[in-house]
């Protein structure tokens, strides 16, 4: 609360608050979007083709206000004549429709909560006073949704038929039936005239709450077209707390990963229904904030399992002939790839002296399809594969006893960002062994198992773009803090427990871990806050949820690749997300500039950092999308 409220509040015995956009705030961009959603659950609810209710309400609303002689009508009103112009049933059925939803859209302030709370501590006398055509029953109702209580009386205009808005006489109303001196009265709302001058204008002090002047990462222009969207951004730009750090990386976390945590997490819930499932697995580390939502939550069985890509793929090693066998288990690769990390891929420490005995260096490179080809690959391969082999049984012996805890679970949804080589060892190394399991991938993005994936980008262009240009935000915030697993080992209980790598991030500055939390928080807090179930009045659609996350990629600006540009993501080394030379350096050396954007962990960062404009990351932008375009009519033929 700021410090002049809590002032303003102190010196005056009696409080009022306005209650929209200021006590609460509706989950939509406009309030008459209202309007859109009552029609679109008559359709729903009843199976029915549109119904135009837009347009019906609103004659109904201009026609009872000419109707009675009084400024504010009341609901009961309006549809009173919206029953006379369109029938009983449906003026009954669409009222009930836009009651509930007027309760249930809405969500409380928590900045003027917290002055509420506060003004009742201090023993205030507090009231609240609305102009709206809503009756004091509902919004009692949409008061008490929002655990507001305490208060000593609700003022509505509808009621009263005096309005605010129209020369305070409903402040005057108020004053005469409490009893009070108008300079006692401090009152709090958000409309500059009806509250603040109107008030004033009787004798009232006034606090004037403003919205939100945060940065959001949201599409303005979706949220006019889009009905879903409206209530994803609506929440986003009026929700304020002031207990949550103010950052970017916050930000970055509420507005763009927590619709995607949302939406991913119902999509869960619902394949776990669908599919049968006994149990979800969230995979170390990936699943990291999924896992800590889900504890909180308790709705189904789940595990933060620690099983990586190596602890899986190792074990089936000794199963597999061939280098290129081997090579085949992972799924994905980098386009340069080093000695380390094969070393890495083949379960076992880099050894310097044989690269050198088959004349190789550390700095030596190779793509996928030059490793089994090349003969010095072979030779190094020829001397470390006994090493190899013993490594995978013995691993093998291992996962398969830290498997055991899940025996009694037959069928097992595996969460996991999408590259698929987790799910696919598991599924292998399950049949050699003939565990009686399932294994069902839950991906968030695979391009290659589409119906598996919650995120399905075939044929949106710009997701597809986005993604190629800003993945490794993905990556940052599905991640954990602590290392990567290893493989297992026997503890003194002679159990099987995950081998963690030491956490490679523990020695950067203390500024980018507290942003790694501070963006987990955020998603965090988006979730715990979001008002609505997305499933019964929007959408958890990917393409819905992943629009804030196309709008930063695709539009970042100076502040945030100042603010991200330099976070370290560890790949081989630790590289920066953007790291680029001059554009003088770059016409000079055009080729230099292919290869560095290539190489960079966020091109779209890097794109914009060239010029200090989007201009090059928005021509490349749509020719992607047009490319990606032909190339699809092209496969079809």
């Amino acid at each position: 609360m700021e410090l002049a409220l809590q002032q303003a509040i102190d010196v005056h015995p009696v409080i009022t608050f306005d209650v929209y956009d200021t006590l609460v705030c509706r989950v939509i961009y406009k309030d008459r979007d209202l309007w859109q959603l009552v029609d679109r659950e008559y359709q729903k609810r009843n199976h029915a083709k549109p119904i135009g209710f837009y347009k019906k309400r609103e004659t109904a609303d201009h026609k009872a206000r000419k109707t009675y002689p009084y400024r504010e009508v009341t609901l009961d009103e309006i549809y009173e004549v919206f029953a006379d112009l369109y029938g009983q049933e449906l003026a009954d059925a669409c009222k009930a429709l836009e009651i509930e939803l007027e309760i249930n859209l809405t969500f409380p302030n928590d900045e003027v909560i917290e002055a509420y709370q506060y003004a009742l501590k201090q023993n205030k006398k507090v009231y609240i006073i609305s102009d709206m055509y809503l009756t004091d029953t509902i919004i009692g109702q949409v008061l008490e949704h929002n655990k507001i209580t305490g208060y000593d009386k609700l003022f509505v205009s509808c009621i009263y038929r005096k309005t605010k808005h129209e020369g305070g006489a409903l402040f005057s109303a108020v004053l005469e039936e409490i009893r009070a001196e108008a300079k006692n009265v401090l009152h709090i709302g958000n409309d500059a005239k009806a509250d603040i001058q109107q008030s004033k204008a009787v004798g009232l002090d006034a606090y004037l709450i403003k919205p939100p002047s945060r940065k959001s990462y949201v599409n303005e222009s979706k949220a006019k077209s889009d009905l879903d969207y409206s209530l994803l951004y609506g929440f986003i730009k009026k929700h304020n707390s002031p207990q949550t750090p103010d950052s970017l990386a916050y930000r970055l976390g509420f507005d763009v990963f927590g619709p995607i945590v949302k939406g991913f997490m119902e999509w869960i819930k619902a394949h776990k229904d669908n599919y049968n499932l006994d149990a979800i697995l969230f995979l170390a580390r990936d699943g990291y904030v999924l896992q800590e939502i889900s504890d909180q939550e308790g709705e189904f069985t789940s595990f933060y399992s620690y099983l990586s890509r190596r602890s899986v793929v190792i074990p089936m090693i000794q199963y597999r002939q061939s280098l290129e066998d081997i090579l085949r288990l992972y799924k994905s690769w980098q386009s340069n790839i080093k000695l380390n990390t094969l070393f890495n891929r083949l379960g076992i420490p880099y050894d310097a002296e044989v690269v050198r005995s088959v004349g190789l260096s550390e700095s030596s490179t190779f793509t996928r399809d030059e490793l089994p080809q090349d003969e010095r690959i072979q030779a190094l391969y020829s001397q470390v594969r006994a090493k190899v082999y013993y490594n995978s049984q013995e691993q093998g012996q291992l996962l398969s006893d830290y498997l055991k805890q899940y025996k009694d679970y037959g069928r097992i949804g595996i969460v996991d960002l999408g590259a698929g080589t987790i799910v696919s060892a598991l599924q292998q190394y399950s049949t050699i062994k003939n565990y009686n399991i399932d294994w069902i991938p839950l991906y968030l993005q695979n391009s290659l198992e589409p119906t598996d994936s919650y995120i399905n980008v075939s044929q949106n262009y710009e997701l597809q773009t986005a993604l190629r240009l800003g993945y490794m935000f993905l990556e940052v915030f599905f991640t954990a803090p602590h290392g990567t697993t290893l493989g297992y080992e026997y503890n003194e209980k002679c159990e099987a427990v995950p081998l963690l790598e030491d956490y490679e991030y523990s020695s950067i500055p203390e500024e980018y871990k507290n942003r790694l939390a501070e963006l987990h928080q955020g998603a965090m807090d988006f979730y715990q806050s979001y008002p609505l179930d997305m499933m019964q009045y929007g959408s958890i659609d990917a393409d819905l949820v992943m629009t804030n996350f196309i709008q930063f990629v695709l539009h970042p600006d100076d502040e945030d690749v100042a603010y991200w540009g330099p976070y370290p993501v560890y790949i081989d080394s630790f590289e920066p997300m953007v790291k680029n030379k001059s554009l003088a350096a770059y016409l000079s050396n055009p080729k230099q500039l292919v290869t560095d954007f290539k190489d960079s962990i966020w091109p779209a960062g890097f794109l914009h950092a060239l010029g200090n404009s989007n201009l090059l990351l928005g021509i490349l932008n749509h020719s992607n999308q047009l490319r990606l375009f032909f190339k699809d009519k092209l496969k079809k033929g």
